[in-house]
């Protein structure tokens, strides 16, 4: 097990540090969710048809951060006909080498 500290100046480029070394810095400061204030951040309310809007707010999803500056519509697929279902609206962390980003979207339920 090592022992590591930071974050300190460089001197002659000797200090570099990246993303889960700055992310790792709030572990213990601040829990993956939505930002309380206000009470409306990333809110899911109705719109029309099949479609929600997520409003505008902030979360944080393993010390990573999203920022919804305008609503974000999304669309409910339709259940079935005899079947209940229970969607879920979340924020995704995904670290790929692609993608790395947060995305707000809908997680299908069993029918």
């Amino acid at each position: 097990m090592a022992i590591t500290s930071g974050f300190f100046n460089s001197k002659s480029g000797d200090r570099k540090y990246n993303a889960e070394q700055m992310s790792k810095y709030f572990d213990k400061l601040i829990t993956s969710g939505v930002f309380p204030n206000p009470s409306t951040q990333l809110q899911v309310v109705e719109s029309s048809g099949m479609t929600i809007n997520v409003l505008p707010g902030r979360g944080i999803v393993d010390c990573r951060w999203v920022d919804n500056d305008a609503n974000h519509s999304l669309v409910i697929e339709s259940s079935d006909a005899l079947l209940d279902r229970i969607d879920a609206i979340i924020m995704k962390l995904d670290l790929t080498e692609e993608v790395r980003a947060i995305n707000i979207e809908v997680k299908k339920g069993t029918p």
